[in-house]
């Protein structure tokens, strides 16, 4: 394909940010498959940032809600993050950023969703070691950190006694 034919960088990066929001790493990297230079992929992503199309602190930031939504806890939100090329501290500035807007506490939203969590996975169920070992494992694939679900797994141990 001439270069008359093909589409320009901006142009190819507009349509891959058409249906969601990306992180600059994504957008750099469809930019590249397509085989644009990387003098060019530097100016539109520059582009792109200025006109806040591309802004890796607000997407950790609205990740950082869908995470929360659904339960999930910081582990998981930072390796997700980390794979989109998001680094860690873009992650914690969203996360300092949400406690501000919200005025809320992360550690305690986090402890309150694992253990609505773990309540629902107990429910109804005989409270015995192999139970709590089940909670535990589906705490620790959500992404929620070994002292706290060791917390929320003895507190409804002690509750129910």
């Amino acid at each position: 394909m001439s270069r008359a034919e093909k589409k320009d960088a901006m142009e190819t990066a507009l349509r891959y940010l058409e249906h969601r929001a990306r992180t600059e790493q994504e957008v750099r990297g469809r930019l590249a498959d397509a085989e644009y230079e990387a003098a060019e992929i530097d100016e539109c992503l520059q582009r792109l940032k200025d006109l806040h199309y591309v802004d890796d602190t607000e997407y950790a930031l609205s990740y950082l809600r869908r995470s929360l939504e659904k339960r999930r806890g910081r582990m998981r939100y930072f390796r997700e993050l980390k794979e989109r090329g998001i680094s860690r501290d873009t992650a914690l500035q969203a996360i300092y950023e949400y406690e501000d807007e919200e005025n809320a506490d992360l550690s305690a939203i986090e402890y309150t969703n694992a253990e609505e969590e773990a309540g629902r996975i107990l429910a109804g169920r005989e409270l015995n070691d192999r139970e709590k070992a089940r909670a535990a494992r589906r705490l620790a694939s959500l992404g929620y950190e070994t002292s706290l679900i060791y917390a929320v797994i003895g507190r409804i141990g002690r509750e129910s006694i």
